[in-house]
């Protein structure tokens, strides 16, 4: 969990007139439904006149700025190790319509609220490790994302940067919820890259608001293959129904169709529980459960 967030730096500008997107850019789920509405991530974005760096700059916007994204350019430009493309937007200024290019990686990928406070996440930063499996050795792509956690006016209060292997699951969801029984906790955020397809994860995270900082909690994971298999997690939180107090439980559960054909749906299902202590700063497993596996039919 490092790396920083957007910012406005002197460097070295790379171009790329690419036809196929980058993979970075699904992560913005307008793209396919424009006209749409966006708010700026970055703490100061130029505004220009075309879609280039060599372009007029006609105006600044800051965080929290609201823009209607009108269309997506072909011009892309490499900041940060992210490939994006240019967004023709309009916003307005003291009740003025004004028009204008920004780079993409300067508006959130999402953004929501909960009472007094803002959270914008942000896509900042992108990386290859090498990861070796079994003998085999291969390039993993992990992205840096960045919550921005601010008052009503959008003045940051806190910064959280995170890394992410994102596999096929680029849509992203976010929303800001209740405290669930959690003690020195104000509220909790919670983000999801959705996995839409079969044998594609979709997978949560879970940070919490302690009235200084945003931290992290803890994550989970559904996945499933049509008739084949599918792996299910839950969470119960202390004030949830089944609840205890200073805990969370995690549910977790695997079932596999035991019929090779897949003509019918007869699963064998296995259930682990695991209980996890809050003492209010720290999260700690205290025990895992396995329950005896059962078998069950869907219709």
């Amino acid at each position: 969990m490092r790396y920083t967030i957007f910012i406005l730096f002197c460097g070295f500008f790379c171009f790329s007139q690419e036809e196929e997107p980058s993979s970075e850019n699904y992560f913005w789920s307008y793209e396919y439904y424009l006209p749409q509405k966006g708010i700026i991530a970055a703490k100061k974005c130029f505004i220009r006149a075309e879609s280039s760096t060599k372009s007029t700059i006609l105006d600044t916007l800051k965080i929290g700025d609201s823009i209607k994204i009108i269309d997506q350019s072909k011009n892309k430009l490499t900041l940060n190790n992210l490939n994006l493309p240019w967004l023709s937007v309009e916003y307005y200024k003291k009740g003025v319509l004004k028009k204008g290019f920004l780079w993409k990686g300067f508006v959130a990928i999402g953004n929501t609220s909960f009472k007094n406070l803002q959270f914008i996440t942000c896509l900042s930063n992108k990386f290859k490790k090498k990861i070796t499996d079994n003998g085999y050795t291969y390039d993993q792509t992990n992205f840096v994302f960045t919550i921005k956690t601010c008052d009503q006016n959008f003045t940051i209060l806190s910064e959280k940067t995170f890394s992410h292997t994102v596999g096929e699951n680029y849509t992203f969801t976010n929303t800001a919820i209740d405290h669930w029984g959690l003690k020195n906790i104000s509220c909790i955020y919670r983000i999801a890259f959705n996995g839409e397809a079969c044998g594609i994860p979709t997978e949560y995270s879970y940070f919490y608001w302690n009235g200084e900082k945003l931290e992290f909690l803890i994550e989970k994971y559904d996945v499933g293959d049509a008739n084949a298999y599918y792996h299910t997690e839950e969470f119960i939180f202390p004030k949830e129904k089944g609840g205890l107090p200073d805990t969370i439980i995690k549910k977790i559960k695997d079932a596999e169709n035991i019929d090779e054909s897949l003509e019918t749906s007869t699963f064998k299902v296995e259930e682990i529980i695991e209980y996890y202590s809050w003492n209010g700063s720290k999260i700690k497993l205290l025990k895992k459960v396995k329950k005896k596996p059962y078998f069950t039919k869907y219709e």
